[in-house]
């Protein structure tokens, strides 16, 4: 009983880090843009 409850918390926790680094991604990514295009202007 106890292993189903362990993978499902594990396979949330990955989830959420996925999620985090995908958005920490594209936050990144969007500050870069922004940043070029104060610069082009």
């Amino acid at each position: 009983m106890t292993l189903p409850i362990i993978s499902l918390s594990s396979f949330i926790l990955s989830l959420f880090g996925v999620l985090g680094v995908t958005l920490f991604i594209y936050k990144s990514i969007t500050i870069a843009v922004s940043k070029l295009g104060k610069i082009n202007e």
